[in-house]
């Protein structure tokens, strides 16, 4: 049964995690010691780290020394009752070839009872649904395409008769490239069977997948697990204690609450998930749907509804970076889902990752701004002009104070550097009446004038000015005799006595006089018109919202997380759309989606500037075809076009008209490329003149 397809995978140490331990009812039992790292199954599989055991089985990361590549070995004890059945189990379910199933590989029975018997599957690195969910909820999006996933694997397997009957978030791993591995089947009810079980029909081992699918999805959409049936649902408050069989199979998460008909939706739960998947969930985990919905009792029923709701769509690019960034996932934004699970947390026997800790007890400070000294030599009166700059408003934060312009500077004050500081400080002290005459009187009636106040502000700047003056303005005085008194300012030459064409000069001194005269009142005039004309101010804008109507196609969401990264003035961040597949007109699904501009009133606006991510967007801005007071979000033909541009890219300005109205809709109708047949359109930055 030896396979030489190598392929990326993923193994979970599920042994002891939430599993009940079997005891076998005869036969020996197997020592832990019996294996140790390096030993060689078969001469072949080289043992390397021991990732848990339970019982009579003994879980190894191994490698081939054949192939090359590490493997995940199953060691049992020869002499084991159940050992046969465990073998049995890997070999029917070797016949899952589908990649979103960690394969058997081998199993090798022991040829004489002190001997090991194991079985060899694929590995490769990844996180269980479970660790993920330890960081909150997964997106719509995400939750939809990974039980999709799951779905699709598992409709061939029930055709054949093959059953997981362990569905959990224990058992589906997210590999590194963001793809669905689904570990133990067959293999994981013979390792972890239920004390009461009994041997159930068809019909009943299909039905504890579909439900466990179901559970998956809820788990998925609001971090919380149903225990219990569907016929018997079951809350955290009515568990004995924290250590009965239901508390251990929560994963780790709080339990969904419950009410006289079945579990609560996840919609009831948490406000915002998807209306499509919160009517599925209901579909397939209450026994009568409420509104009259069709009951879902298959996978192949699973998957189309989820196919309906995904459209083109792919989660495995979300996937991958949650798993390559998973700081970046557990410090999203709280929202009520996680609020509401903090009470719960010791009841369930929930660990605290520390990433997960220093986020619930994060708070919001005040920015320290560490004020750098004046130099000596400095003025006093620069601290002062700057201690005094209307600027420099108390309680302003430091990011609103060194917040990235357009050009990647953080601030105009940080792109002029000390020259902006040293400019402003010189403009002060030429404005201050003051010290021009301090500057331009000589050293005797500059200590004279701080006389008067020998503690105000002029005396270091007299003492300064002085001091720099030097011989430039502080000559030798000129006397006039031995008894003349001096003085701070030489004698002006004499003027001569005779000039040539004096009458020239004169008229060419009254027509400079003329003509200035003229300049100066037109400029002035100028002025005084321009200061009476009213200035415009640009509108404000109060939210944003995400624009995907179910009447047009859409699930009436389109990321929503992502909307205030388009409005937050930092080109950096940016509110995406979904990935769309086959064609960049959202893959025919829809004609468009895009972000709904709320200006908190009815405005006079002429143009909106949107800067795009990507090249070759189709982008649109439209007006409320009837009450521009009102935002319509249940179809595009309820607003008006106002302009538009195709392939465009970078920053687009859209003419509006000069409209009043409180909202506008920025639409997307074609997304540029962002891989072979892949395409995402964003917005970076929105504003309104």
């Amino acid at each position: 049964m030896d396979s030489r397809h190598e392929e990326v995978a993923a193994s979970s140490s599920r042994v002891g995690n939430g599993a009940e331990t079997y005891q076998p009812s005869a036969g020996p039992q197997w020592a832990e010691q019996s294996l140790e790292a390096g030993t060689t199954l078969g001469d072949r599989f080289r043992l390397e780290v021991k990732l848990g055991h339970l019982a009579d089985t003994e879980l190894w990361r191994a490698f081939d020394l054949k192939l090359h590549r590490p493997v995940v070995i199953t060691a049992m004890d020869a002499r084991s009752p159940r050992t046969p059945e465990i073998l049995t189990a890997a070999m029917q379910a070797a016949v899952a070839t589908d990649s979103r199933f960690v394969r058997v590989l081998d199993a090798v029975s022991a040829r004489q009872p002190e001997t090991t018997s194991f079985v060899v599957s694929e590995y490769a690195p990844g996180l269980t649904l479970r660790e993920l969910l330890a960081t909150g909820p997964l997106s719509a999006l995400e939750a939809a395409w990974v039980v999709r996933e799951i779905a699709d694997a598992m409709t061939p397997m029930h055709a054949q008769g093959i059953f997981h009957e362990r569905l959990s978030p224990e058992t589906i791993i997210i590999t590194a490239t963001g793809n669905v591995k689904i570990v133990g089947l067959l293999m994981e009810a013979v390792l972890n069977p239920h004390e009461t079980e009994q041997a159930t029909s068809w019909s009943e081992r299909e039905a504890t997948d579909i439900v466990d699918m179901g559970k998956i999805l809820y788990a998925c959409l609001v971090s919380r697990w149903p225990l219990g049936t569907p016929s018997a649902p079951a809350s955290l408050a009515a568990l004995p204690s924290e250590n009965t069989r239901h508390a251990q199979k929560t994963w780790g998460l709080v339990a969904a609450p419950a009410d006289g008909h079945c579990w609560l939706t996840p919609r009831q739960v948490q406000p915002g998930v998807s209306p499509a998947l919160d009517v599925l969930c209901d579909q397939i985990l209450s026994q009568q749907p409420r509104h009259d919905e069709v009951p879902v009792r298959s996978a192949s029923e699973i998957y189309q509804a989820l196919a309906r709701v995904l459209g083109s769509a792919d989660a495995a690019a979300d996937l991958e970076r949650r798993l390559r960034y998973p700081t970046a996932a557990a410090q999203r934004p709280a929202d009520a889902r996680t609020a509401s699970a903090e009470p719960n947390l010791v009841s369930t026997g929930r660990t605290l990752t520390p990433e997960s800790a220093v986020t619930r007890t994060s708070v919001d400070l005040p920015p320290v701004i560490d004020e750098e000294p004046a130099p000596a030599h400095a003025p006093s009166v620069e601290k002062s002009s700057r201690a005094h700059d209307p600027s420099n408003r108390q309680g302003e934060s430091s990011q609103d104070l060194t917040g990235p312009d357009e050009d990647g500077y953080w601030s105009p004050q940080a792109a002029a550097g000390q020259w902006g500081r040293h400019d402003s400080s010189q403009r002060h002290q030429a404005a201050d009446p003051s010290t021009g005459s301090v500057a331009e009187s000589s050293a005797g009636v500059g200590i004279k004038s701080s006389a008067g106040d020998p503690s105000g502000p002029l005396t270091a700047v007299n003492k300064n000015v002085n001091s720099r003056a030097g011989t430039s303005r502080n000559r030798p005085a000129r006397t006039r005799g031995d008894n003349s008194e001096s003085i701070g300012r030489a004698p002006r030459h004499p003027r001569p006595a005779n000039r040539h064409w004096p009458w020239i000069l004169v008229a060419l001194t009254i027509a400079a006089l003329v003509v200035g005269l003229v300049l100066v009142g037109a400029h002035d005039d100028d002025e005084q018109a321009h200061n009476d004309a009213p200035q415009a101010t640009e509108p404000t804008i109060a939210t944003v919202k995400d624009f995907d109507p179910q009447a047009d196609g859409g699930n009436d969401e389109e990321h929503p997380r992502l909307v205030n990264q388009a409005h937050d003035g930092r080109a950096t961040t940016a509110w995406r759309t979904l990935v769309y597949r086959g064609s960049a007109n959202l893959g025919g699904l829809k004609p468009g989606v895009g972000l709904v501009v709320d200006l908190g009133k009815p405005t006079q606006v002429s143009s909106v500037t949107v800067t795009l991510t990507g090249s070759g967007t189709d982008i649109s801005a439209w007006i409320p075809s009837n009450d521009t007071s009102r935002a319509s979000m249940r179809s595009i033909k309820d607003w008006t076009k106002a302009d538009g541009q195709s392939d465009a890219n970078g920053k687009v300005t859209l003419d509006l008209g000069e409209k009043k109205t409180r909202y506008v809709l920025i639409y997307l109708t074609k997304l540029p490329s962002v891989s072979d047949g892949r395409y995402q359109g964003g917005i970076s930055t929105i504003t309104v003149q």
